[in-house]
């Protein structure tokens, strides 16, 4: 059982610079300052007593708040606990606002880490508290905590999806991940298309021996980055183009020419040449799409024609 009493504090006597139980990645405290101006501090923030100050263990955001509309003295909860003890009262007053981000996840687990040796002790209380707790996040959140601080503000952020943060973490230069990383925020790639990126890239620069951050310096990549009369979506659509161009140059150039051959056969409306999946194998499908029997007849008349048209004995040679 832990010791608490309601007091009435000094803010003055608050020290908020002490940031040890601090989870929180939400920076703007405007609404807030509003609910508490309209309404009052209707939950108090938990305090320690230093001796000469109080040290925060939940509720910074709400002394912020208070001191912001130039309040001087607030009710607060003053707690007779152990580190442990304010570590799990950190994390269940942040559980029980809101669904944590994985970086204040991440934070949650790095509180309770040292109380928590034991793995199954760990999980067992992130769970109680209302944590994610599966059997991968002690490693994952700890992996988080390491990335570079910008990989961590993206995820803050919502812009990277934690499994491809953890992958950008694994990159042999710290450098590298940060430009993908950039790349990624600047365009609000979901997660499919980042791994699309990452793997056309990874493949480039491997075969190519070079870093990520060079490629990204491709006159080719840069001038569709710099591009003033473009939006977003495309530069993005574009830059894939380029990469899939960059990593399958024989394949890219075949599709150009079979669009070419494609558009000299003329086929008519409702009639559709299919080549064989990466223009492997020897399996071509022709799809012929009708509303009457008539047109039927028709479409049947032009692929008798089709059969012998010389672009298409070239394309199938």
């Amino acid at each position: 059982m832990t010791n608490w009493s309601d007091q009435e504090i000094d803010l003055d006597r608050i020290d908020c610079t002490d940031r040890s139980f601090a989870i929180t990645t939400i920076r703007s405290i405007e609404a807030l300052c509003n609910h508490i101006d309209r309404f009052g501090l209707l939950a108090p923030p938990i305090l320690r007593n230093q001796n000469r100050s109080y040290q925060v263990v939940a509720g910074f955001h709400r002394i912020d708040a208070c001191r912001t509309l130039g309040w001087k003295r607030i009710w607060a909860r003053l707690i007779d606990a152990s580190d442990a003890k304010c570590a799990e009262i950190a994390v269940a007053d942040n559980t029980g606002q809101r669904t944590l981000n994985w970086m204040e996840t991440a934070r949650a687990y790095a509180l309770l880490r040292p109380h928590f040796p034991d793995e199954t002790a760990l999980l067992d209380c992130a769970r109680a508290l209302g944590l994610a707790a599966g059997p991968d996040i002690p490693r994952k959140t700890a992996a988080l905590l390491a990335l570079p601080q910008p990989l961590q503000r993206w995820v803050e952020e919502g812009v990277l999806p934690m499994p491809m943060a953890l992958e950008l973490g694994r990159l042999e230069r710290t450098e590298d991940a940060v430009c993908l990383g950039e790349l990624f925020r600047r365009f609000n790639l979901g997660l499919n298309r980042q791994r699309e990126f990452l793997a056309y890239i990874s493949d480039i620069t491997r075969r190519d021996h070079l870093s990520i951050r060079q490629l990204l310096q491709d006159p080719q990549i840069v001038g569709i980055l710099e591009d003033p009369n473009t939006d977003p979506p495309t530069k993005a659509n574009q830059i894939r183009t380029l990469l899939r161009k960059l990593r399958y140059p024989k394949i890219t150039a075949f599709e150009a020419q079979y669009q070419r051959h494609i558009r000299e056969l003329h086929l008519p409306k409702g009639v559709e040449l299919v080549a064989p999946e990466h223009f492997e194998g020897s399996a071509w499908r022709l799809f012929i799409h009708f509303t009457k029997p008539e047109e039927l007849g028709r479409q049947l008349k032009t692929v008798q024609d089709l059969a012998k048209h010389p672009v298409l004995l070239n394309l199938m040679g």
